[in-house]
């Protein structure tokens, strides 16, 4: 397990989200290019500098948006070869990100109707930013454990079979979504 609480998947997910918000000095607005590969190469480094020790390559998860698919992996710090080609739609290579969203969202809610706390700009900002934290680990960890079967179910051609080491078939979605278990 590693020391560090949170994976830098949601970091940068976190990142945008907080750049989309009004900070009191400008208007509210989406994320640039260039703010997402300033992101991006920071977490990159921080990601391989943490993860180096136990062995491991951080995995990095962001959409196909024009933004983001826009983006100079030579910027981030890592080469086209990095990427890893998915199917045409797959919309469960995000569930990591996915799910911590659902929670953070679940956990905000509850703050804001159940506890009735409100806040408004920044105090808001700092709210999302504390609930963040309070994100599952355990939740995360299995939603990357089960990428790689993930990813192979929906980027096999659909319908075809394959078998993993364990003995289980598994029919391949050809992009579509895997099964609800897989989800």
């Amino acid at each position: 397990m590693l020391p560090h609480s949170m994976p830098h998947t949601l970091a940068v997910a976190m990142a945008c989200f907080f750049l989309q918000t009004k900070d009191g000095k400008r208007e509210a607005r989406g994320t640039t290019q260039e703010e997402f590969e300033d992101i991006m190469a920071i977490l990159v480094r921080q990601a391989r500098e943490r993860l180096a020790g136990y062995g491991l390559t951080p995995l990095f998860s962001y959409d196909n948006n024009k933004i983001q698919a826009g983006a100079r992996f030579d910027r981030m710090g890592f080469s086209p070869n990095d990427k890893v080609p998915l199917a045409p739609y797959m919309p469960d290579a995000h569930k990591v990100i996915e799910h911590a969203f659902h929670q953070l969202k679940t956990l905000l809610w509850n703050s804001i109707y159940e506890h009735g706390i409100v806040a408004s700009g920044r105090a808001l900002q700092d709210r999302v930013q504390q609930l963040f934290f309070q994100i599952s680990k355990e939740s995360i960890q299995k939603d990357v454990h089960d990428l790689p079967l993930t990813y192979k179910i929906i980027s096999t051609e659909k319908h075809h079979i394959f078998i993993e080491p364990n003995g289980h078939e598994y029919a391949g979605t050809g992009g579509d979504w895997a099964p609800r278990s897989h989800r």
